[in-house]
């Protein structure tokens, strides 16, 4: 507008009086294209109003705005003072050779009295009505040619001059600005949609993060997966494949979406399967061919319309346990590179929850083993062996499965946690990132918060404490623990001249308080506990006291049944009542030295 302005003020000074009509006509068109660049959301119809202005500007005949495309020819063409009959017998429209070419090539004002003598000129295709007279300005904004505006056939067959040049290249910047908003508003749009389908995505692979890693159950784990998965790239089936080393094949173990009972226990060979391959090589394939797909061992695809296929392998701390496979894009469409990253972040959280999931697994199993164990033994050997083979093979139990925990789970989840940190540092360079960063932030905390639970539980599974400085270090620092975990505070005491236990005795001890301080964190809504430990006359006694709502009567078991049977097994007594305040609980273990 500026430029605008200052061409017009000169041209006022300049005008006579006769010529006064001429240029307030100059300077209505002018501002009137002026006008529609500003105004302009359709960029079509602005560029027609630029190319009327520059016709009414300068008396020409014929007016065109070619727009260059990415080949630098010529890939639109809005033209003024043609009819559609003419445009019709012209056919197709230039490209950008001759005349057309020069003027995107030298990127400056082109002015010919006569186009058809000029040896650059290639000449017009049949019907093309006579031209002579001939002005062009390259399409230019911020250094970029866009295409050219020229016109033709001055009126009264006068060649083009000096003002009409400086008129068409005020246009022809107008045109540019004009291109060039269009564009950025195109970029600009492209870019809000494209960052509001990755925040969509995080945004779900968040939601999904929370199901499965909260989850214990293995099958629940795989069917979670399957039904986030579907969720997260939109496609019409989800099936999860689970190998079996034995018989070298990958089975379908759970799947989700339309048709997904009859994928349940489908099998593909290990070798030269579409899923086996997934499993073997640990890289995502996609297939949208039939029978490539019947070639890959998708022998079903066809027989249930299945056309476009998108696997990624689910990988584990030891290397892929799983693979997640998504059949068919909703609505026709294909999957895309998005859903491919999409379902690889969700394969690696759902490596994490099936990590932890079996570990649960193999440790509910050795349980089971244990109590056939101890069942089968108690018929072979006397009751204090049983004890303590018992309470050994617990223990050992104990320990075997904190560190599978330490080694696998925590693993996976440092790994998941790092990943997440990672995704938020390149989160925050984006210029749309405030609300990701917040989902990020969530599954981050999310993370490290499950990783930190987990530590603890690894802690009170097999604490080191117990057998490196005896049951009296141990239990202090479990009050400790308690008022760190859980905001209680539990006040320690023992007798003086306490030994430092180990062996089965103290097992059984810090077990039934670990167990009773557990219950008062979770049932008994108290304020304060107390823990006090003592040795006289040759027995052992342990009383765990504390403030709440006391136990009584119609209570749940809350591992009260465990607690008696511990003290059973080393020969002594466990009594549970209420304190003779009458408010909260007492426990009261007694064991002989």
């Amino acid at each position: 507008m500026s430029i605008v302005n200052e061409r017009a003020e000169t041209a006022a000074a300049d005008a006579s009086p006769s010529s006064e009509t001429e240029l307030v006509r100059r300077l209505d068109a002018l501002a009137r294209a002026s006008l529609a660049v500003a105004q302009g959301l359709d960029l079509e119809a602005t560029l027609a109003s630029i190319v009327e202005a520059a016709r009414a500007v300068t008396g020409a005949s014929y007016g065109a705005l070619g727009i260059l495309g990415s080949d630098r020819r010529i890939s639109r063409f809005i033209t003024s003072g043609m009819s559609e009959q003419e445009r019709e017998r012209i056919g197709e429209y230039p490209t950008g050779r001759g005349i057309l070419g020069i003027l995107v090539d030298r990127a400056e004002p082109l002015r010919l009295a006569d186009l058809t003598q000029d040896p650059r000129s290639t000449g017009f295709p049949p019907g093309h009505p006579p031209m002579h007279s001939f002005l062009g300005a390259p399409v230019v904004s911020r250094g970029e040619v866009f295409g050219n505006l020229f016109l033709t056939e001055k009126d009264g067959g006068q060649p083009f001059g000096e003002e009409d040049e400086h008129a068409l290249t005020l246009l022809a910047a107008q045109s540019g600005v004009a291109i060039a908003n269009a564009r950025l508003h195109e970029e600009v749009t492209a870019r809000v949609a494209n960052a509001q389908r990755s925040d969509d995505a995080r945004v779900r692979i968040v939601r999904a993060a929370r199901g499965l890693l909260g989850e214990r159950d293995l099958q629940k784990v795989m069917m979670s997966l399957a039904e986030q998965a579907r969720e997260i790239v939109d496609a019409t089936r989800i099936a999860i494949g689970v190998p079996n080393e034995a018989s070298a094949v990958i089975r379908i173990a759970a799947a989700a979406g339309e048709d997904s009972d009859r994928l349940i226990g489908v099998e593909m060979a290990m070798e030269g399967s579409l899923a086996g391959t997934i499993y073997l090589t640990g890289e995502h394939i996609r297939v949208n061919d039939t029978s490539a797909l019947d070639e890959l061992g998708v022998s079903f695809a066809s027989q249930i319309g299945i056309s476009d296929v998108l696997g990624v392998p689910v990988i584990g701390i030891d290397g892929p346990v799983a693979v997640l496979i998504a059949f068919d894009k909703r609505g026709g469409l294909p999957f895309t590179d998005e859903d491919a990253d999409g379902l690889t972040i969700l394969a690696t959280l759902g490596a994490a929850a099936v990590e932890t999931a079996s570990a649960f697994r193999r440790e509910r199993a050795r349980a089971d083993a244990f109590d056939r164990l101890r069942q089968q033994k108690a018929l072979q050997v006397s009751h204090n062996e049983l004890r303590d083979q018992a309470l050994t093979i617990q223990e050992q139990e104990r320990r075997r499965f904190a560190q599978d925990l330490h080694d696998r789970t925590a693993g996976m989840l440092m790994a998941a946690l790092l990943g997440v940190k990672r995704h938020r540092r390149a989160i925050d360079r984006l210029e749309e990132h405030a609300t990701l960063s917040v989902e990020a932030e969530e599954l981050r905390r999310l993370l490290a918060d499950t990783l930190d639970d987990l530590r603890e539980l690894i802690n009170d599974l097999s604490p080191r404490v117990l057998d490196d400085f005896g049951l009296v270090v141990a239990l202090e620092e479990l009050c400790e623990a308690t008022l760190r975990r859980a905001n209680l505070p539990v006040h320690f005491t023992a007798s003086a001249g306490m030994p430092a236990m180990t062996g089965a005795l103290a097992t059984v001890g810090y077990r039934i308080v670990q167990e009773a301080l557990t219950n008062v964190v979770r049932h008994a809504g108290a304020t304060a506990a107390r823990t006090s430990v003592s040795c006289v006359g040759g027995t052992l006694t342990i009383i765990v006291e504390d403030d709440g709502v006391g136990i009584g009567r119609g209570v749940p078991d809350l591992g009260i049944t465990g607690m008696r049977e511990r003290a059973e097994q080393i020969g002594g007594t466990l009594q549970i009542a209420a304190r003779d305040d009458g408010t909260g609980t007492s426990v009261v273990f007694s064991a002989p030295l």
